[in-house]
């Protein structure tokens, strides 16, 4: 199933149960955070429309079952969390193949070290 959120990310869930959650609102570990501006939430709370861009070069993650969520971390991150922030597009990617295979079993996802470029 897929669901959006606004125009500023989605969810995707898979046949096996697991959802990816890609977000990149003004909430969200991304480029969009640092915009200096006031919050969509603030603005939805006054009755005014998100300002938020429908477009980010990077954007958080999360997977999560149940209520259950999923770590996420790159190579240098020892511990890893249940957000995996400023995701590149492939990143993401890679992310969503893991999640997708039936067989995926809910174990901690560990990405290569991003290149700086990705930034």
């Amino acid at each position: 199933m897929f669901k959006t959120n606004n125009t500023n990310g989605f969810t995707i869930t898979f046949g096996n149960g697991f959802t990816v959650s890609v977000q990149w609102n003004d909430f969200a570990y991304c480029s969009n955070r640092d915009l200096g501006r006031e919050s969509d939430f603030l603005r939805d709370c006054k009755g005014l429309p998100p300002i938020t861009p429908n477009e980010c070069k990077n954007a958080e993650v999360a997977v999560f079952m149940d209520g259950k969520w999923v770590r996420l971390a790159r190579g240098g991150d020892s511990e890893g969390d249940d957000i995996l922030g400023w995701a590149s597009t492939d990143e993401v990617a890679c992310i969503i193949s893991i999640v997708s295979d039936k067989n995926y079993n809910g174990s901690e996802i560990r990405l290569e070290q991003r290149r700086m470029s990705d930034d």
